[in-house]
Formats: C-alpha cells, sequence, structure tokens
C-alpha cells in the first residue's frame, strides 16, 4: 500500500501557462494472491486500486483564480488463469477523472493526471490523458512461448462531464474552448493488439496495431477541425536493448 501527497507548484509567468498549486493526497493499494493451493495455483488474483482527492488554488494570467476540487478513482483487477494453456491473464480495467460541470463559476473541478503512465488505463494510442473521463476496459494477455506474449485491449470512452473540454495526452483542449460543451458524452471506442518478444535477457522486439472510432462527442463536436477528425489507426515496432 502507498500512500502520498504530491505538491505542483507552476509560477511560470508564461501567459500561455496556468500558474499556481496544486496539491495531490492518494492511496494505492496493489497485489496479487492465489485463489487456490497447491505448488502452482490454478489462478491467481491480482489488483491495483487508486484513488486521489486534488485541492489548492489555479491562478490565471488574465488574473482569474479558481479554487481546485477534483479527483480519480482507478481500478485494474484481473485474474490469471495457470493451469490453462497459453496462460492466459483477464484484466478488467475502470478509471474515473473528474471533470468540471460548471466551467468558469471559481470552482475548477478538473483533475490533472499529473505525470502517469498513461498505456496502463487509457489505451495505446495516446489520445487521452485521463482529466474529464470515464474509461471501462478489458485486457487479454497470452503467452503462447515463453519469450512471446500477445496483449488485445478494448476500451469504451466517455467525458465525465459534458460541459468540461475533451483533453488530449499533453492536457490540452481537443479543439480549443469552443470544442467544450457537447450534446453526448461519448469520446469513442479503442483497439489494441500488441506482440512482444523476447529474444533474449538483453534484447526486446515489440509491435503494435491500433484503432480509434470516434464517438459523437468528436463527430458531432461544434467545432469543425474536431467534428471532421477521421477515425485513426497506428502501427509502430521497436527494438529494446537494455545493458
Amino acid at each position: 500500500m502507498d500512500l502520498y501527497w504530491l505538491w505542483l507548484n507552476e509560477q511560470d509567468d508564461d501567459p500561455g501557462l496556468i500558474d499556481g498549486n496544486r496539491h495531490t493526497i492518494g492511496v494505492r493499494y496493489a497485489g496479487k494472491r492465489p485463489l487456490t493451493g497447491g505448488a502452482k495455483p490454478a489462478h491467481t488474483l491480482t489488483w491495483d486500486l487508486e484513488g486521489a482527492y486534488q485541492f489548492g488554488t489555479e491562478d490565471y494570467a488574465s488574473g482569474i483564480n479558481e479554487q481546485i476540487q477534483a479527483g480519480f478513482v482507478s481500478t485494474n483487477t484481473g485474474i490469471v488463469f495457470n493451469a490453462l494453456p497459453w496462460t492466459p491473464t483477464v484484466q478488467g480495467i475502470f478509471f474515473w477523472g473528474s471533470g468540471d460541470s460548471n466551467p468558469g463559476d471559481g470552482t475548477n473541478s478538473t483533475v490533472s493526471t499529473l505525470f502517469p503512465l498513461g498505456h496502463a488505463y487509457w489505451g495505446q494510442i495516446d489520445n487521452f490523458n485521463g482529466s474529464n473521463l470515464f474509461d471501462y476496459g478489458v485486457h487479454v494477455t497470452v503467452k503462447p512461448h515463453e519469450k512471446l506474449t500477445f496483449l488485445t485491449g478494448w476500451h469504451w470512452f466517455d467525458k465525465a462531464q459534458n460541459a468540461d473540454a475533451i483533453y488530449n495526452v499533453a492536457g490540452a483542449s481537443f479543439g480549443g474552448p469552443g470544442a467544450v460543451p457537447t450534446t453526448s458524452s461519448h469520446l469513442g471506442n479503442e483497439l489494441d493488439l500488441v506482440a512482444t518478444y523476447q529474444i533474449n535477457k538483453n534484447l526486446q522486439l515489440q509491435a503494435g496495431y491500433f484503432w480509434f472510432w470516434y464517438g459523437e462527442a468528436v463527430t458531432a463536436n461544434n467545432v469543425a477541425a474536431v467534428r471532421n477528425r477521421s477515425h485513426a489507426e497506428m502501427f509502430y515496432t521497436y527494438l529494446d536493448w537494455t545493458f
């Protein structure tokens, strides 16, 4: 179990940046446990639960200050089927990052995810950063060989608050201020396919293909630059050498 307090103090005079203090108080509880006895349990339960509350002040270049009241909750719970061929693992993912139901009222309820490991929760294609976000996901992993692993992931994304913006992976408003309010909350769905081959203890090869189908919060948006966005695909390979 981890208990933490993170204090982000931003005092840059750049007018394009938000200044202020944001405190994050949170807890994370993670682990694994065999569900059956024996030298090699047939099933293993894994879990990673985390939640945090944020408070402080945001100071804008315009001179308008807002009080921060935000937070997030995340879960990643799974079962490893040790006795089955390829040792499949099924994980259920849920993430909620608060959004602002009434922007400009003096209180900022949009959570900042600070410095996250986004791929663990928000998909591999890097569309979002967790602010104003609901994410429901399933990951299935199999290991047909001791050196080869396949992962399939599916995600459903919604806005937590329709009145708040869509935030990209860098935390910027997706489409600008005019793109903030949307009638629909559905952002889209993502499918991830990843293959990892451990060539030896120092060398790893990985390849992935991802698809993202945008929902009505994007395709029916009131800003043309957002509304006309095509569905996304991405392919990558990388070779990782550690020494």
